[in-house]
């Protein structure tokens, strides 16, 4: 069967969260009292689990843990190794300190700060992209919990997603809007799909099967 020239071992969503740093994420974690009584459910999975919730765009805690079966061989693959109930991500995102949450994303800003700021003129021009962002493609009608602690995760994850989908628009040569690009990813997110070469041309598979089912004719002989 062909895979299609955009092809890759990973989901999109692996190569999304390459730009993170597991081992960093769990220190903060750790230094903070995260993952204090904790058997299973790491601060690296609750991150993972919230960030696809937040691109998903998904409503409900419902929705999230339900959405996840059918792809639970590719988020195991990303180091889900547990399948949460409502209740447990639900106790999580009151329990689990919303500092270590902020300190993942300072820490990704001061990153990827060079590659996202090439001008410090642009610094309130950037602030103002940012909340125009963030009301158009993570709008937060609903809340995944009720406590401040709850709703104070979901606000600094969403940061975390909008701050990977920068990184991700500045690596890629070829020219998407931002609202464009966070669509893409939410409808591909569990594809094993290239995200770089199928930004970069998205139209390749479509050219090949076009080609592929219209061969150019032979060209004829002086004499035939």
């Amino acid at each position: 069967m062909n895979k299609g020239t955009h092809f890759i071992g990973q989901p999109m969503y692996g190569q999304l969260l390459n730009l993170l740093d597991r081992s960093k994420i769990l220190r903060f974690s750790r230094e903070s009292g995260g993952e204090r009584y904790v058997k299973h459910f790491d601060t690296w999975q609750h991150l993972v689990i919230m960030l696809y919730a937040v691109i998903k765009r998904f409503d409900s805690l419902r929705e999230i843990t339900d959405s996840m079966f059918p792809e639970a061989r590719k988020l195991a693959h990303l180091g889900i190794n547990l399948m949460p109930r409502r209740s447990t991500l639900s106790d999580a995102n009151s329990r689990r300190k919303e500092c270590v949450f902020e300190a993942v994303y300072r820490d990704l800003y001061a990153t990827y700060r060079d590659e996202l700021s090439s001008d410090s003129r642009r610094k309130r021009w950037e602030i103002e992209l940012l909340f125009k962002q963030l009301k158009q493609n993570f709008p937060l009608r609903y809340f995944y919990g009720e406590s401040a602690n709850a709703i104070n995760i979901q606000i600094w994850v969403t940061l975390i997603a909008n701050l990977l989908l920068m990184v991700m628009q500045r690596r890629i040569k070829r020219s998407w809007s931002f609202s464009n690009l966070a669509t893409m990813f939410r409808i591909m997110l569990m594809y094993y799909v290239n995200c770089y070469t199928f930004f970069e041309q998205p139209e390749r598979d479509w050219l090949k099967i076009i080609e592929m089912d219209n061969p150019q004719p032979n060209e004829p002989a002086l004499f035939d």
